[in-house]
C-alpha cells in the first residue's frame, strides 16, 4: 500500500489514466468520423444543403452502362474481354462496401481505360443508325456519371476531415493508435 501513497506513482497514474481516456476518446470519435466520411462514398454527401449522388451510385451506373457497351461493341467485333474483366473487378471492389477507397479507384481507373478503348474502337466502326443513337446517349451519360463522381464532394470532405484531424496532439494519437483515415478517391 505504501507504494501508492508515494506522491511519484500517484502522478505516473494520474498521467497514465488521463493518457488512457484520452487515447480511448480519441479512437472513438476519429473511428466514428472516418466512417461517417467514408458512409458518404456510398450514400452521399450533403453539402449546402443537398445530397449529392455518391461516388458508388454513380460507380454502379457506368459499369451497368458499359456494359450495354460492350454487348453493342460485340456485335461489331470488337473484344471486350478486357472491358468486362475490368467491370467485374471494379463490382467486386465496392461491393461489400470497403473502406479501401484507394483500391476501389485503381479499379475505376483500369476500367475507365478499357472502357475508353472501346469508345475509341467503336468511334472507328461504322455503326447502325439505332446503335450510333444509343451511343450518343450512353457517352453523354458517362460525361454525366464522370461529372458527378468528380462533383461528389467525397474528396472535399476527406480533405475537410483531414484538415481538422491530422494535428496535434490528435495526430500523434492517430499513429499510436494506428487509426487510419479515409483515402481520397483520386
Amino acid at each position: 500500500m505504501k507504494f501508492f501513497k508515494n506522491p511519484l506513482v500517484a502522478i505516473l497514474i494520474s498521467v497514465l489514466l488521463v493518457f488512457s481516456s484520452t487515447a480511448l476518446s480519441i479512437n472513438a470519435k476519429l473511428t466514428d468520423k472516418s466512417e461517417d466520411i467514408i458512409d458518404g462514398f456510398y450514400y452521399g454527401i450533403e453539402a449546402n444543403g443537398v445530397l449529392n449522388t455518391s461516388v458508388y451510385f454513380n460507380l454502379s451506373n457506368l459499369c451497368e452502362l458499359s456494359g450495354e457497351i460492350g454487348l453493342i461493341a460485340e456485335n461489331y467485333g470488337i473484344d471486350t474481354r478486357e472491358l468486362y474483366s475490368n467491370i467485374d473487378n471494379l463490382k467486386e471492389s465496392y461491393s461489400f462496401h470497403s473502406d479501401d477507397i484507394d483500391s476501389i479507384y485503381e479499379c475505376y481507373e483500369t476500367f475507365y481505360n478499357s472502357l475508353f478503348t472501346v469508345l475509341v474502337k467503336l468511334n472507328e466502326t461504322e455503326l447502325s443508325d439505332r446503335h450510333l443513337e444509343f451511343m450518343s446517349d450512353a457517352v453523354k451519360q458517362i460525361n454525366s456519371f464522370k461529372a458527378n463522381i468528380d462533383n461528389s464532394g467525397y474528396n472535399e470532405s476527406v480533405n475537410a476531415f483531414r484538415k481538422k484531424f491530422n494535428r496535434f496532439p490528435t495526430n500523434i494519437f492517430a499513429d499510436i493508435l494506428d487509426i487510419d483515415y479515409p483515402e481520397y478517391f483520386a
